[in-house]
């Protein structure tokens, strides 16, 4: 136990360290990695991060993307996984020399794991869905790099015991290039259905945030619901 405290607080104390020049550096998702450590070090909050994050995707170049993540490699992967895999290395150039020994600027993405902030991509075929979920503690947003998704949003204006009070906020089909972004305040509720023989998309989240979502003791990690009869307008919509 006192190993893990230690090496949770070194790791802390990394990031702490790291997140200036996360922020320093020339490239967008180093920039967007050092808002989320910014969050996570409670300098800044979760409307902030959505914002940035609306900016990163908003100016995203997605060839450039691709070719950062090493897509041709990761793609393999994603197969095999069927449905999601890590991004764990994107190779770019450390704006202090601080963290150019050990390739801890390499490590830097297994590092911020330490802080629940992560990159991955999603594999979805045609008819495939992620069914209408809330988090708690989660700010999230999707890109779609390849393929046509049509994604659902729906904003909670209240929590109760069986089920929550929301209405859609989003319903569109978004081809590469398309996002959208949410977080416990904001269009919490997510739906998606591939419509392309296959879609993938890019994924930055960071989770276990301050959250004014009550806790569900008989649901577990996403809460899902049952958004069949709710449309602009709203209505209540059931845990299922």
């Amino acid at each position: 136990m006192h190993n893990m405290l230690t090496t949770g607080f070194v790791k802390s104390l990394l990031i702490r360290f790291m997140q200036p020049a996360l922020c320093k550096s020339s490239n967008p998702t180093d920039v967007l990695l050092g808002q989320a450590s910014k969050l996570y070090l409670n300098k800044t909050d979760t409307y902030h991060l959505d914002a940035e994050l609306n900016r990163y995707y908003q100016h995203v170049d997605i060839p450039q993307l691709l070719n950062e993540i090493n897509f041709d490699n990761v793609y393999p992967r994603l197969k095999q996984h069927g449905y999601k895999t890590d991004i764990l290395d994107i190779p770019t150039q450390s704006p202090s020399l601080l963290f150019r020994p050990f390739s801890l600027w390499k490590k830097r993405l297994y590092l911020l794991r330490h802080a629940r902030i992560r990159i991955d991509v999603l594999l979805l075929k045609k008819g495939d869905s992620i069914p209408a979920h809330a988090h708690r503690g989660v700010l999230s947003g999707f890109l779609v790099l390849k393929g046509l998704v049509n994604i659902r949003h729906y904003d909670v204006s209240e929590y109760q015991q069986d089920g929550v009070i929301c209405h859609k906020t989003v319903d569109k089909d978004l081809a590469a290039g398309g996002y959208t972004t949410n977080h416990d305040e904001k269009d919490n509720i997510h739906f998606l259905t591939g419509l392309a023989d296959e879609s993938v998309l890019y994924r930055f989240n960071i989770t276990g945030l301050r959250s004014p979502v009550p806790v569900h003791t008989a649901l577990r990690g996403r809460m899902y619901v049952d958004v069949s009869q709710i449309d602009t307008k709203g209505g209540f919509a059931p845990f299922v």
